[in-house]
């Protein structure tokens, strides 16, 4: 079934907001909602290791993904 409701989410070189929490605070509110949901997040050439950390993350959350 597909997802009700996609966020997208622009990462370039956004190491200090990941590294704040901000896609598991986006993922926190997510579940609480009755909608079904995806997050995707789109990686334009990071030259920091935003989107390693970003991998990462996707291994432990299936309703996210990176693509590039």
């Amino acid at each position: 079934m597909a997802p009700l409701v996609t966020v997208l989410i622009p990462n370039y070189n956004e190491i200090e907001n990941v590294k704040r929490g901000v896609l598991s605070d986006i993922v926190s509110y997510l579940k609480k909602q009755k909608f079904t949901w995806e997050i995707i997040v789109s990686d334009d050439g990071s030259i920091d290791s935003s989107a390693l950390v970003i991998k990462e993350f996707v291994l432990k959350h299936p309703h996210v993904r990176l693509i590039f």
